[in-house]
């Protein structure tokens, strides 16, 4: 039960890491 939770954890973590470097690049190419 905890090692599911910990992968939603870790595949959430990679989903805002990834919106992040998407917003980054778009804020660099706008710029």
């Amino acid at each position: 039960m905890s090692l599911s939770l910990n992968q939603r954890e870790e595949e959430l973590s990679m989903k805002i890491q990834a919106k992040k470097v998407e917003s980054v690049r778009t804020t660099a190419v706008a710029a």
